[in-house]
């Protein structure tokens, strides 16, 4: 067991945190900077005190990853990023952390020595999205915290690259990088690092047969994580990281949670798995730290659960002051210290010589010869005394020898000098092997602009009666047809039918591509003309196929670097992220490309179910109500073909008041999104967007009550 090779990685939210992660024996600590980090408002670094982190790391022989896990906007990647990473890169930095693919692009183009992780912020959940980022340069996936044990160990068993999973901590309800729950409902984005967490606020749930009671308002907020028990399990999966959730929590936390997960991470590599037990009272001490109305495993043997939702009102532990205390007096108030050898040779008519060594590293300095003593001689006592202090540097004496004539002076300040002269030159010459040289900038984004004025009309649908509704509209120029929620033989006619009519017919993939989902996607008996791609596991399993394929909004294109990747990855067009306003599409490169401009927005995709929260799971794909506490109702759609929940906005995104402005977007198409809608209310809605849009005539148009999403208005 012991050629087992596995990295405990810790969060750090403060520099503190940093400490105590490495002072309880974390292999590596994830951090965030003064910009792009998922957490926004932790007390993230500013670039000094991230030197000094970098170099306190490499000191005690640790990794450092930074967090650059947010979607960019292109003023941001252009005139930030570069400088921003530069200084660190020189430094040491030893790795990213990366949700957005022009942030990946830029960085691989820019700092080529530098290791990428893909975060889980982008959804990695198979093999085809994990040997894409291979092949694209990745050197680490972040896997979705959905994922099986079985789906890690095929990932593990099929591609070459490192896997990183979360083994503690708090979860997200969605899928990480899937939510736009608290960014349409109050402007805080998760995928920019502020997410107001409103999953962990009470619903009420409605719909047929459903209906939740008042100890079961808590339906999308789950239970913190604990894996002690399974740390085998997970380890031989293929795991090679095992990484510790909690960048808002405290330093003691940090130090808490590390120490328990290094004590059987450790006990399993040396004893195996019979050797491997987990004392009840060591749960108990996670516990006492933090939990949210207890724990549950994750989703590492389970798809989804009611055990795995908090349901009530979130309580938690009452602090152990004690055990607090405990850890902050062994991990946080001081720092580990390294082992160091001291040794002193002081010859008469010879100049001193101070050596002092760490591993392999050795550094020697020679001072003056010393003279003879008039007075008192000194003594190996005397240059002990003064050699051991090493006060605030991260050393301590382990050994000492000492070398000394009778009868020398040797002034204490001397001494003194030249353990503080030896003593730098070997913190310098531990941490200097790390230094890269200076990069210049090469890659810039493209400005390049469409003149198109005129757009063409696409239409998504979800059911057949949506369908046979616009495939009688001649200003349709091409449908798209969800999997999710119609049959394969459907699909198969509604192909034809919209070829007879002149239309292109698209797949709309599924939002999640797990394991078994391509059983469900025929690409030889269908006959369409592309796909509408939501994931990198999609992207990756149709690359072969020559059909056209659109990137949804949720393969983010918000910098032109993002588009760019996925134009050389045989995307033939990409989607607006909803994300953007109005002045920052007008920046965006949209050459052949397309904006919805109306349809309920997709706020969420959950593995976790609220039917079978509720013990109400029939198998049956079906719609539900979830009712916030100002009264807002937001639909549900269940997919149980693909097992996973989509939560929608409770108003419909319209833009058709805006359409003179989109126009001028030099966008190639518009697409009107079709969820909920009736038959009737799918022409009236696509007519009035044709004579608008289309047409671009000026009518009189009632949309009902709607929303203009983020297009007036800018995310944080």
């Amino acid at each position: 067991m012991k050629d087992i090779k596995v990295e405990l990685l810790a969060p750090a939210g403060s520099y503190d945190s940093l400490r105590a992660a490495i002072n309880a024996a974390a292999d590596a600590v994830y951090i965030g900077g003064s910009v792009f980090g998922a957490r926004a408002f932790a007390d993230n670094l500013d670039e000094e005190n991230m030197l000094k982190a970098i170099d306190y790391i490499h000191l005690h022989g640790k990794k450092l990853y930074l967090t650059v896990n947010t979607l960019l906007k292109n003023d941001e990647i252009r005139n930030q990023l570069f400088e921003y990473l530069h200084p660190l890169y020189k430094h040491g930095l030893d790795a990213v952390i990366v949700q957005d693919m022009g942030v990946f692009k830029f960085i691989r183009e820019n700092f080529p020595d530098l290791d990428i992780h893909a975060s889980t912020q982008m959804t990695v959940t198979g093999v085809y999205s994990a040997k894409m980022l291979k092949e694209a340069g990745a050197t680490r996936v972040v896997t979705a915290r959905e994922l099986s044990l079985d789906e890690l160990k095929k990932i593990h068993d099929n591609v070459d690259i490192e896997i990183e999973s979360f083994i503690h901590g708090a979860l997200c309800y969605c899928y990480s990088g899937q939510c736009l729950l608290s960014s349409m409902l109050g402007g805080r984005s998760g995928n920019r690092g502020r997410c107001a967490q409103p999953c962990r606020l009470p619903y009420d749930v409605t719909g047929k047969n459903m209906k939740n009671n008042d100890n079961e308002k808590y339906v999308l907020s789950p239970k913190d994580m604990c894996t002690l028990e399974i740390i085998p399990d997970i380890i031989e999966s293929g795991v090679y990281s095992m990484k510790i959730e909690g960048r808002m929590k405290s330093p003691e936390y940090v130090a808490g949670v590390v120490e328990m997960y290094r004590k059987y991470i450790d006990m399993y590599i040396s004893q195996g798995r019979d050797g491997f037990r987990v004392d009840e009272n060591d749960y108990q001490k996670l516990t006492s730290l933090y939990s949210r109305n207890g724990f549950s495993q994750g989703y590492y043997k389970q798809h989804n659960g009611r055990n795995m939702i908090s349901l009530s009102k979130a309580t938690y532990n009452s602090v152990n002051e004690e055990r607090i205390n405990t850890l902050h007096d062994k991990y946080v108030s001081q720092d580990k210290k390294l082992p160091i050898n001291i040794n002193a040779v002081i010859k008469a008519e010879m100049p001193m010589e101070i050596s002092v060594q760490y591993g392999d590293v050795k550094i020697t300095v020679k001072g003056d010869i010393p003279q003879p003593s008039n007075n008192r001689p000194a003594t190996v006592e005397d240059i002990s005394k003064q050699l051991k202090k090493l006060g605030n540097t991260p050393f301590e004496c382990a050994d000492m020898d000492i070398e000394l004539d009778e009868g020398l002076f040797v002034p204490v300040k001397v001494l003194n000098e030249l353990r503080r002269n030896g003593v730098n030159r070997l913190e310098h010459s531990l941490t200097d092997i790390y230094r890269r040289n200076s990069v210049q900038k090469f890659t810039d984004i493209s400005d390049k602009k469409s003149d198109t004025t005129y757009l063409k009309l696409v239409c998504s649908v979800e059911t057949k009666e949506q369908f046979d509704v616009v495939v009688r509209k001649a200003d349709v120029e091409s449908i798209y047809v969800s999997v999710d929620f119609i049959s394969d033989d459907i699909i198969k006619d509604m192909i034809d039918i919209a070829h007879g009519n002149g239309k292109k017919c698209f797949i709309i993939m599924p939002y999640i591509f797990r394991e078994g989902s391509q059983k469900y996607i025929n690409p030889n008996i269908w006959n369409a003309d592309g796909y509408v791609i939501k994931n990198l596991d999609e992207m990756e399993f149709l690359k072969d196929n020559p059909d056209e394929k659109v990137a949804d909004y949720s393969m983010y294109t918000m910098n032109n670097e993002a588009k760019s990747f996925y134009k050389e990855n045989r995307i033939t067009s990409c989607t607006v992220p909803y994300e953007l306003n109005s002045h920052e599409i007008a920046g965006r490169d949209n050459a052949g490309d397309q904006m919805v401009v109306y349809g309920y927005t997709p706020l969420m995709v959950s593995a976790g179910c609220v039917k079978k929260t509720l013990k109400l799971c029939d198998n049956n794909s079906s719609t539900y109500i979830l009712r916030d506490r100002y009264k807002k109702n937001f639909k549900v759609k269940t997919s149980c073909k693909f097992c996973y929940n989509v939560i929608y906005n409770s108003l419909p995104l319209s833009l058709i008041s805006c359409s003179k402005q989109i126009l001028n977007f030099g966008l190639d198409y518009i697409r009107l999104n079709f969820t909920f809608e009736t038959a009737d209310e799918v022409s009236d809605i696509t007519d009035m967007y044709i004579e608008s849009f289309i047409h671009q005539k000026e009518i009189s148009y009632d949309i009902g009550e709607h929303t203009k999403g983020h297009f007036k208005r800018k995310v944080d």
